[in-house]
């Protein structure tokens, strides 16, 4: 790899100065759209377009404020009496970049952008009607129910929050106005209207943002660049010209200006959304214990995601190596280059452990939104069923995630432990299909989390392993007591009516879901922890051809 020549000083400014003049060369070659991957070890990965706009601007600013950060916190080390000749010449470097810069006015892109908000928000204004049975159900309001809110009330409401994320002025004060009229049910069903018409109409900034940060991320060296690299890997690190910010506003005794986590805001808004849902089927949902049970899938979705979003904007904060890749490659997602060349990936606990939530919630989620016109009628008979026994299905559900865990963790025994059989596609295949049939789930769940347990150095984290291995005998069961409780309930009410729930079955349920991700997510800590000592880290993540998994 190829890095910059003043590399072995991380407080030069002039280094400094250098990555951010590659970074802008870089996004000075950009098109309108750029062509990446988000996960570059996955083969379902392909290479998506991802929109420049605004990008050019994200890094003018951000060079600027850095830069004249330093000036100040040299001006603030002349009026002390403690700046010296090298640091005077540091500071004119600063202010001599920072005048070359031209700040893109953007106009054109903010036009653009504002052109298509507002083009987004009416047409979900305009098609509200059409929605209204999606707001309902983002309530869990029966449409006899929703007759009696306020409609008209909750669309223009929509209407006014919808012109003010397009940018016309004093809508603000009307949204405010007419949100002291509603009532709590009217409200909640605005609350989540709006939530969802902001988040599309301001998603689109967050390529181009999250584009900025790899600039800046790879500006430290010459030899990969974003057509070459995953945008994933760069969520939550700051390596390349962050790490040497940090260096040198270290040597001036300040801190770098505080950087907006613009696309972590932005991506709060679904799981607000889930939270609304949640609220809505444990307050307005008919019945009392099972919508408590879809309820707490919900929630448990908002809160993994929120955790997600919270791990990334502390893990940008992390300091970092100046000099390439960055050392906080240990932090997920990771790739590592094991033996025979192939590589594997480590990806964030969180997001793993959401994946069985996310399925359990994506079945209601199509039955109540997404109306399948031909089978309209058979849709109304069985679509309460199917929401209720979900959870038995889980384990298809996530047999793919599992398929990725598992083999993961025979390439990991293969390396670490003594002895250990190839064969590692095979048996990940022989995995899954212990993991879907439930009934000889226990033995592959507990066997990989003990496994994975043995391999571990640190004796406090290997017994906490061990102690999470017991999960893979108690979630299985829950399923199995599930599936004996639907079948109970289906002989007796028939196979096109819900069964009948009871506490019992409710508890169950939440427990089988939850358990299902709680495993998935153990399986996935434990092999972060190992997979940094199974090889090498690769730099920003790559993966060269025939190593994906």
């Amino acid at each position: 790899m190829t890095t910059d020549e003043t590399c072995d000083d991380p407080t030069s400014v002039r280094g400094l100065v250098r990555a951010y003049d590659r970074a802008r060369a870089a996004a000075d070659e950009l098109g309108p759209l750029v062509w990446t991957r988000s996960r570059p070890c996955a083969w379902w990965s392909p290479r998506l377009p991802r929109s420049t706009l605004l990008t050019r601007f994200y890094l003018s600013r951000h060079i600027d404020r850095s830069l004249g950060a330093l000036v100040r916190g040299y001006n603030a080390r002349e009026a002390l009496g403690t700046l010296d000749d090298a640091m005077q010449r540091d500071r004119d470097l600063c202010a001599a970049y920072r005048r070359s810069l031209r700040i893109p006015s953007q106009l054109v892109a903010v036009l653009a952008y504002g052109m298509a908000a507002l083009v987004i928000a009416q047409v979900l204004v305009s098609k509200s009607e059409e929605f209204e049975d999606t707001l309902a159900w983002i309530v869990a309001v029966h449409a006899a129910e929703f007759e009696k809110v306020d409609t008209d009330l909750a669309r223009e409401t929509l209407g006014l929050a919808a012109k003010t994320v397009s940018g016309s002025p004093a809508t603000l004060v009307d949204v405010v106005d007419r949100s002291m009229d509603m009532s709590v049910l009217t409200g909640f069903v605005a609350l989540a209207a709006a939530v969802f018409v902001v988040y599309v109409t301001t998603r689109m900034l967050v390529p181009a943002f999250r584009l900025k940060r790899q600039l800046l991320c790879l500006a430290d060296q010459t030899e990969f660049g974003v057509r070459d690299t995953g945008t994933g890997w760069f969520v939550d690190k700051s390596v390349g010209a962050y790490a040497r910010e940090r260096a040198v506003f270290r040597a001036v005794g300040a801190r770098p200006p505080a950087e907006w986590p613009v696309d972590l805001i932005i991506l709060a808004g679904p799981p607000i959304l889930l939270l609304c849902i949640a609220v809505g089927y444990a307050r307005f949902e008919a019945g009392f214990l099972y919508p408590l049970t879809v309820s707490s899938w919900f929630l448990a979705a908002a809160a993994l995601r929120a955790r997600w979003l919270d791990t990334c904007r502390r893990r940008r904060n992390l300091a970092a190596p100046v000099g390439g890749a960055g050392a906080v490659g240990a932090n997920p997602p990771i790739v590592v280059r094991v033996a025979g060349g192939r590589h594997v990936e480590g990806r964030a606990v969180p997001e793993v452990a959401a994946l069985p939530v996310l399925a359990a919630i994506l079945v209601p989620f199509v039955l109540n939104v997404v109306v399948i016109r031909p089978f309209y009628y058979v849709e109304n008979a069985v679509a309460s069923a199917l929401e209720v026994v979900v959870p038995a299905f889980l384990p298809w559900l996530v047999a793919g995630s599992w398929h990725r865990l598992a083999k993961t963790t025979r390439q990991i025994e293969g390396t670490l432990r003594v002895g250990a059989r190839g064969r590692g596609p095979l048996r990940a295949w022989a995995s899954v299909v212990l993991f879907v049939s439930v009934v000889l789930a226990p033995v592959v769940l507990t066997r990989d989390l003990w496994v994975l347990g043995g391999l571990l150095h640190d004796r406090p984290r290997r017994n906490r392993a061990r102690w999470l291995a017991a999960l893979g005998v108690v979630v299985p069961l829950l399923n199995l007591l599930f599936l004996k409780l639907v079948s109970t309930s289906l002989a007796a009410v028939g196979p096109l009516h819900p069964p009948r729930t009871g506490w019992l079955f409710a508890l169950t349920g939440s427990l089988v879901v939850l358990g299902y991700g709680a495993l998935l997510g153990a399986v996935q800590w434990a092999q972060n922890l190992l997979l940094p000592t199974c090889g090498e880290l690769t730099a920003f993540g790559r993966c060269d051809g025939a190593g994906r998994q």
